[in-house]
């Protein structure tokens, strides 16, 4: 039951990973940053196009933020749903031992009318 658990923290991880893309360099990152504030018509070295960079950044940064969130809710859902598993597995080898001790009880039950019966 681990293995799944593990299984599904490496899907999740790959699953935000492929969604990232490729990652870029602080350097890359920055430099699409300022191409974006120019294409809204900011000029470099203004506050106005300080602000953009800034609120692209903290964008960029809510993104992974949310990225890595759910890739712990994926984790925590697979951990979830393995515990089911392995409680749904107890109860079935629970019922199972119920059902073959109520299987011996009435073959003894049956073996002692039969018993009784031949001893008449």
């Amino acid at each position: 039951m681990r293995f799944i658990v593990l299984a599904g923290l490496i899907t999740g991880t790959l699953m935000v990973a492929g969604c990232a893309g490729v990652s870029e360099s602080k350097e890359e990152i920055q430099a699409r940053h300022r191409s974006q504030c120019n294409e809204f018509g900011f000029r470099p070295k203004t506050d106005t196009f300080a602000n953009c960079m800034m609120q692209r950044q903290d964008a960029e940064d809510r993104v992974a933020h949310e990225r890595a969130h759910d890739a712990e809710l994926f984790g925590l859902q697979s951990e979830v749903s393995s515990l089911r598993m392995d409680n749904q597995f107890k109860e079935m080898e629970q019922a199972r031992a119920l059902h073959d001790e109520r299987k011996l009880w009435l073959r003894s039950l049956i073996q002692a009318q039969q018993a009784a019966n031949g001893q008449k």
